[in-house]
Order: structure tokens, then C-alpha cells, then sequence
């Protein structure tokens, strides 16, 4: 009462919290309020020794007593450690024995490791002390303590010898009386499984737990489980009822409850007495702790998905999974290796894959990544996991890459492997699908050309102007151009005609009237004022000719100009008038009969119907292939015509008559009047090609116009003169 510091207890006595008296750098201790001082005596009673000397004889160099909770304080008082056992007063002590003065008890509490305490030898059986040995403090009247805990030296000596201190205590009690005559326990340690427990620097430490709080041992405190036998072994970081924390530490102390460190949890284990353990366990494979205090297995969740957790991870993205042959869903404690036939997704990249797919039809897996089928094999169904896929193409089909079925090799190609289908060679062709070879199905026909996969022997015919006289061919150059002299039409196939090719073959040219140059596709009508040269006959013109002074072009011909006329000019041409039923007609008269005569004359009429004219760039073409029946519609004149006795050759007009040979051609045109430039004048004479008019001879004269020799009208009469170009006798 009274106390200004007394703070009470409930169910026990009051406590107070004062200051040690020992300056600013001390500490607070809790001590026993007023007339509650403690006890007077403490005594040490040992009952069984460790060892090691002749009838359990002990050697203790120093006892240590320690008063107080949150600090604990030397007692008594270092400055006042016992120089004799009655000094310094009040302190006194007493044991049960000694071996001489200077091994007196009062020299195991006079602060010095280098003195001790050597009891006599009262025999030892199997460490049993046969008499008991003990020692007393006695503190003084009006003293006292409340020890918690005892700081023990033994025989420092043989501290660093390999057998270590001996003739220690083993098993022994603390006791504590007010009045040296009832003693009460305060303290029982029985080291059963003695294990040089006494070589440690600085003495061996007993913590007490007969004085308690009113929630137990304070923290700092020896642990309850450590004084409890018979094994009196510390529960480390485990339960401890005697704990006010309800917890022992590694170091055999009361503490809090640790609190783990992040990737750690506390684990509460049972033990065989029932009692928990607490161990700081690592999170498990798979889950995280990202902060510490976890109190739980479960930490602080699963790890990420695309990720992988070891044991004791701090984060949710501990580890990437590692590329695509490995996937990692949520709470992974390793990669898991995709199967074969699966292929992993997921993540932003290659190496946080989360999950896997089948593998789609058409391609295969392996190592988690999806590749298609490679050509010449297909793959028919999900979830293939060997280049192989499901099997190879044969002949006739192909695979393309990522092919899901076999496909049947199409018309114009081949497939000899089932990897490609290619077309068939330039002058092949295939007509149907799901050829094997290069052959397809044979040759190109002639008169046509099969370029690179073709389906039909007459893919493309020959282009008009070319043939084509083989098989095979493979571009539209065929063979070559149509010779010179003849035109082939589209899908010419021979040179010659016969019965059979008629209809494919090359064709005259047709005419004079017409030309065809090599790689002729048609005829080309002679222009007006040109005549046709070149072949071997007048059906085989190869090319055209402007017509020379002195003759006129009429129907592909050069013709001289008749007697009495004359040409200065070149390209000259006459009128057309159609004459194919004469031409008719001379071609159905007997051989033996005579060429008709017709009243009409070769010679001129002297009757131009035009001026003459200069010839265009082209006259009008007329088909060599059609065959009039009648005269012309769009002629004016159908007034019949002899034919002429004889053909001309090129640029010349033959007087000879041979026989009319037939020929594709069967029409020709021909001038109603042989015009030229005109009339030769009178005074002068033309012969026949005269390109100007010629004046007549002296001693000749010309009365009339269109004279054709050098005599013109006669000689000149006697008694006249005429001088050359006479018109008349003068």
C-alpha cells in the first residue's frame, strides 16, 4: 500500500515496476511488491554427479544467481561477491562439505572461474551421490530474492580437455526458505542424457519457471518444457504452456510466435505429448508467399498460369515456363512437357505457354508446337503427333503442305510421288485424272501444239500462217511457218494433200491474181498496179511487183501495152470486168475442139474509158475459194468474152496456146479495153510496149492516129517530101 508503482495481480500479489538504481544506462526490472521480498535462503541440493572423479567428488568454480523478469539482475550484487563465508555481511553461506579451506563453498560465489568449490568424496553409485551435497546463501535478515535462474561453472579446468568438465551436477533442485528450516522447490533439473552439457564458454544457464506471471514466463524466460522431466528437454519452436507467448524459440526462451518470412508460412505440428510445433515450412510447390506472417499452406495463392513455383516462391511469377515444349497452368510446380499430338497456347510469348489444344487435321506435334504435314503425306484426323501424319500419297494423287486427305492428281498432270502434282510436258497432254507419269496421256496430234498441261491431243491448233506435220509439239511455232507460195489455215497438218488431209493441208496460193510470202494464213490479193512474181507457177506467187512503164498490171499480170499505145508511167492499171464464164466455158471444151472465137478482139477498141490511172495501195480482195456460176452482179458489162489462147507468165503476155490446166482458182479478171497511157498521136508510131510515141520516119507519114510500126500511113507519093513526124505528104 502506498506504492506509487504497484500494479495488482488478479488472483496473485501485487507487482511493481522500478527503476534499478543504476542510472540512465539500466533497465527496468520487475520485482515483488512490499512484503513480498523473497526468500532469505537459496540452496542448491545435488543428488547425482556426471562423473568422471573418486567417489563423486565435485569441483563447481561459481554459482551465478539471476533475479527478474524483463531484466534479469546478478545476485547478490557484483560488487558484493563473498570474500569469506561471512563477508561481506550480510551475506553468509554454508555447504554440506569441502576438502580444505581454500576449496571452501563461500568460493563458489566470490565472482572469481579460477577458484572452485571441491566438495569431499561421499561415494557415487552409477552417478548416484550416496550423500547428498548441497550449499546455502543466506542473503541477511530483511533480505531475500526470487531467483530465475542460475548461471553455472564446473570444473573449468577440463574445459578444453576432449573428456570436459567433470564431477558436475547431474541431477539436482533449487530450493528456496524463509527461515532455513522449511524449504520449498523451486526448480528440479535432471540432465538424463548428460552430453558435456558443461563445456560451454561463459557457464551453463538454468532457467527457472517457479516464479511466473500471472500469464506465464515472460518472454526472454528458460521455456516451462525445458524443466519438466524426467528428459527435461526444450520443446524449441514449438507450444509451450508455461510461455505467457505459448511459445518456446530455437534458443529454449519464451518469444512471440515468429512471424516467416515472405515464401514461408507457420506450420503447427503435433507431437508424440500432443503439443504443437512451430516451424517456419517453406509454401509449397506450386503457391507463393508474398508477405510475411503467412499462417497457412496455401500462402498467398497459386502461382500464375504460364508460370512455375519451386518451393519457397515469393511470387506469383516465379519462373516463365520455358518455351513451347512446355506448358504451366495455375499453381504449376514444375513445366509440364506437352504430349506428343498437343500443342501448347496461351501467354505473350514463347515462354509462358498455360495450356494445350489438340493438334488440328493436317498437321502433327511435337514438343508443343503444330507443324503441317509435309508433302507427299496427309494427316486425316486431329491429334497427330509424327512428321509421319497418317501415312504417304500414292502415285496418282499429291500432298500438298498441311494436306487433310489425298487428292486425286487432275486432268492436264501427273503425280508420280505424291508430293506434286506437275503438268504434263509441253507436247503432252491427260485427259483424265490421277495419272503417275510424265507420258500423261500421250502426244499431241498434228496440226496442233500442247503447251504445259494440256487435257485434249487438240489443245490449240496451229496458228493460221504455220503447220504443224508432227506430233507432239509443244508451242505455237509448230513446225514452221507455211512455205512460200501457199497459206495454211488454222490447224494445218501436212505439206501435201491426200485423200485423207485434204481439208488439213497446205494450199496453193491460188492465182496470179494473188501471192502468199512464207507464213502466209490467207492469200493476198495483188495490189492494183502491181503484178505477182516468184514460184514455180502461177498458182504459187510468192510476192508482188510494181508495174514498169510501158505496161499495164490488170488481175495479178503485167501486160506490155498493145500496138498503138503507149505507157510512161509506172502502176498502171486497166478496168476489171469479170470473164469466169468464159474461163468456164474454155474449161469444159474438148481437147480436141479449137479455142472458141469471139467477135470481140484482144486488140484496144481505141476507145479508154478513162484516163489512165495510177494504181492505190490495194484493190479489193476476192476470196480465191468461191467459185462464181454467173457473170458478176456488181459489173455493169456482162458481155461475154473469149478467153484468152494463152496463160501469161509474169509480166509478159505468151502468144503460144497452151492447154488450160485446172486449178483452185476459178476466177479471173480482166480489162473490157487494154488501156495505157493513150493513143499513139498521128505522125508517130507505138509498138507494142512503147513507153513514149516514136516519131514517124523521114520519107513516111502517119495520117492516122494509133500507128504501130515504122511504116505508119505508107511511103510518101512521088513529088512529096516527108520529113520525119510527117502527118501527111507535103
Amino acid at each position: 500500500p502506498g506504492d506509487p508503482f504497484s500494479t495488482p495481480v488478479p488472483g496473485g500479489p501485487s507487482m511493481s515496476i522500478r527503476w534499478s538504481g543504476e542510472g540512465y544506462s539500466g533497465l527496468w526490472a520487475r520485482v515483488p511488491s512490499v512484503g513480498s521480498a523473497g526468500y532469505r535462503y537459496l540452496k542448491l541440493l545435488i543428488t547425482r554427479e556426471t562423473g568422471g572423479r573418486p567417489d563423486g567428488q565435485m569441483v563447481i568454480n561459481e554459482l551465478v544467481w539471476y533475479e527478474g523478469w524483463l531484466h534479469q539482475s546478478e545476485r547478490p550484487d557484483p560488487r558484493q561477491k563473498m570474500r569469506s563465508p561471512r563477508s561481506p555481511a550480510p551475506l553468509r553461506t554454508s555447504c554440506s562439505s569441502f576438502q580444505d579451506q581454500q576449496h571452501h563453498c563461500y568460493r563458489a560465489l566470490d565472482g572469481a572461474i579460477d577458484t572452485a568449490w571441491v566438495t569431499q568424496g561421499g561415494g557415487s553409485v552409477d552417478g548416484m551421490l550416496v550423500t547428498p551435497q548441497w550449499v546455502v546463501l543466506d542473503m541477511g535478515p530483511g533480505r531475500g530474492m526470487l531467483p530465475t535462474a542460475l548461471r553455472l561453472f564446473c570444473d573449468q579446468q577440463n574445459l578444453l580437455t576432449a573428456s570436459g568438465p567433470q564431477g558436475c551436477p547431474k541431477t539436482f533442485s533449487v530450493l528456496g526458505s524463509h527461515d532455513n528450516v522449511r524449504y520449498e522447490v523451486l526448480h528440479r533439473v535432471d540432465m538424463d542424457k548428460y552430453g558435456l552439457d558443461y563445456q560451454v564458454p561463459g557457464g551453463k544457464l538454468f532457467y527457472f519457471p517457479a516464479l511466473e506471471g500471472a500469464g506465464g514466463r515472460v518472454d526472454g524466460q528458460r521455456c516451462g518444457s525445458c524443466d519438466v522431466g524426467p528428459l527435461f528437454t526444450c520443446a524449441v519452436q514449438a507450444w509451450d504452456a508455461l510461455c505467457a507467448s505459448r511459445y518456446c524459440t530455437m534458443e529454449g526462451l519464451c518469444g512471440s510466435i515468429p512471424a516467416c518470412v515472405a515464401g514461408k508460412y507457420l506450420q503447427r505440428r503435433f507431437l508424440g505429448d500432443q503439443k504443437p510445433q512451430h516451424l517456419c515450412e517453406q509454401c509449397p510447390a506450386g503457391r507463393y508467399g508474398n508477405v510475411t506472417g503467412l499462417e497457412d499452406q496455401g500462402c498467398s495463392g497459386k502461382c500464375a498460369q504460364g508460370y512455375y513455383c519451386p518451393p519457397g516462391s515469393v511470387s506469383e511469377y516465379a519462373l516463365q515456363c520455358g518455351g513451347s515444349a512446355w506448358y504451366c497452368p495455375e499453381g504449376s510446380a514444375l513445366p509440364i512437357a506437352a504430349p506428343a499430338g498437343r500443342r501448347t497456347v496461351g501467354g505473350r510469348d514463347g515462354m509462358d505457354r498455360d495450356g494445350t489444344e489438340e493438334c488440328d487435321p493436317g498437321h502433327f506435334c511435337v514438343g508443343g508446337v503444330q507443324t503441317a504435314c509435309a508433302a507427299g503425306v496427309y494427316g486425316d484426323r486431329s491429334g497427330l503427333g509424327s512428321p509421319a501424319c497418317s501415312g504417304r500419297c500414292r502415285a496418282g494423287h499429291y500432298c500438298p503442305v498441311g494436306s487433310v486427305r489425298p487428292v486425286l492428281c487432275s486432268s492436264g498432270h501427273y503425280c508420280p510421288d505424291g508430293q506434286l502434282q506437275i503438268p504434263c510436258p509441253a507436247g503432252t497432254f491427260g485427259t483424265v485424272p490421277g495419272l503417275r507419269d510424265s507420258a500423261c496421256s500421250g502426244f499431241c496430234a498434228p496440226g496442233h501444239y500442247c503447251p504445259q498441261g494440256s487435257v485434249s491431243a487438240t489443245q490449240q491448233a496451229c496458228p493460221a500462217g504455220r503447220f504443224g506435220t508432227h506430233s507432239g509439239l509443244g508451242n505455237s511455232s509448230c513446225s514452221g511457218p507455211c512455205p512460200p507460195g501457199h497459206y495454211c489455215p488454222p490447224a494445218t497438218s501436212s505439206l501435201s494433200p491426200s485423200p485423207h488431209n485434204s481439208s488439213r493441208s497446205a494450199r496453193p496460193c491460188g492465182g496470179p491474181a494473188w501471192f502468199c510470202p512464207p507464213g502466209s494464213p490467207s492469200p493476198l490479193s495483188v495490189s492494183l498496179g502491181h503484178y505477182s512474181t516468184g514460184g514455180h507457177d502461177p498458182l504459187h506467187r510468192v510476192s508482188q511487183q510494181r508495174c514498169p512503164p510501158g505496161s499495164y498490171c490488170k488481175a495479178g499480170l503485167r501486160i506490155a501495152c498493145p500496138l498503138g499505145s503507149y505507157g510512161n508511167a509506172s502502176g498502171l492499171f486497166a478496168d476489171w470486168v469479170n470473164v469466169t464464164d468464159m474461163y468456164l466455158a474454155e474449161r469444159r471444151r474438148p481437147p480436141s475442139a479449137p479455142p472458141s472465137s469471139s467477135p470481140v478482139s484482144r486488140m484496144p477498141s481505141w476507145r479508154p474509158s478513162k484516163p489512165p490511172v495510177r494504181a492505190p495501195s490495194l484493190s479489193p480482195s476476192v476470196p480465191p475459194s468461191q467459185e462464181p456460176t454467173s457473170s458478176a452482179p456488181w459489173l455493169t458489162s456482162p458481155a461475154p468474152y473469149s478467153p484468152p489462147t494463152s496463160w501469161p507468165s509474169a509480166g509478159t503476155y505468151l502468144q503460144s496456146s497452151p492447154t488450160l490446166q485446172p486449178t483452185s482458182v476459178d476466177m479471173f479478171l480482166y480489162d473490157r479495153t487494154f488501156e495505157c497511157s493513150g493513143q499513139c498521136p498521128p505522125g508517130h508510131f507505138c509498138p507494142s510496149g512503147s513507153t513514149t510515141a516514136t516519131p514517124c520516119p523521114a520519107g513516111k507519114y502517119g495520117i492516122s492516129a494509133g500507128l504501130g510500126d515504122a511504116n505508119c500511113s505508107g511511103d510518101c507519093p512521088v513529088g512529096h517530101y516527108c520529113p520525119e513526124g510527117s502527118v501527111s505528104p507535103a
